[in-house]
């Protein structure tokens, strides 16, 4: 087995990566602005929606998960939402494509080897 696998404490790699629904919306909220907090010039699309009034209610929340064209994923770990990456549907270039415009890791589990491969 390649050594960068073997050197880890189990605790490093107990992480799990779902995608978001509707009861994830108040993981999602959270980790969204997290994101926004820590990089706002990274996620400047982000950081202008969640200055967006309306984006404050749960409902708005769950509509943006509810999203066709859009996959969240959400990665946790036993502390809970650790990071988020957002696919949107590229069908019209071609078919079942994705475009991967947003991830976002959480300092607190960066460096830990979770997204080497």
């Amino acid at each position: 087995m390649d050594e960068k696998f073997t050197n880890h404490s189990p605790e490093q790699l107990k992480i799990s990566i779902k995608i978001a629904t509707g009861p994830d919306w108040k993981d999602y909220k959270t980790i969204c602005f997290e994101a926004v907090k820590e990089s706002p010039d990274a996620f400047p699309i982000l950081t202008k929606i969640l200055e967006e009034e309306i984006y404050k209610g749960e409902e708005k929340w769950r509509e943006m998960l509810r999203n066709q064209n859009e996959l969240v994923f959400l990665l946790k770990d036993k502390g809970g939402v650790k990071g988020i990456t957002i696919a949107k549907d590229e069908r019209e270039t071609k078919e079942g494509l994705r475009l991967v415009y947003l991830v976002y890791i959480s300092p607190s589990i960066r460096k830990r080897h979770s997204g080497e491969t």
